[in-house]
């Protein structure tokens, strides 16, 4: 092995939990990355913004949904028990 197939090529991660400012920074990122992938996909541009009160909006609504599907897949599988 060469020692530049030895060399470190990536940063330290930090040994404390990450930043209120590095996370925002990661969510941003992703923001970015999923409106770069809408107008790939459909040729639409949306700022960041739009793109963010979308997915708060879906997940406002999918919220309701979660709930009713998780008790009826509790129902099905813990059996309510009969005296």
């Amino acid at each position: 092995m060469t020692t530049q197939a030895r060399a470190r090529t990536k940063g330290r991660f930090p040994d404390a939990r990450p930043s209120s400012s590095m996370l925002l920074i990661a969510r941003m990122l992703s923001l970015r990355r999923a409106t770069a992938m809408v107008q790939a996909i459909s040729g639409l541009t949306l700022c960041e913004a739009t793109c963010l009160s979308c997915l708060r909006r879906l997940h406002e609504a999918l919220a309701s949904w979660e709930r009713s599907d998780a008790h009826n897949l509790h129902e099905r599988l813990v059996p309510s028990r009969a005296s």
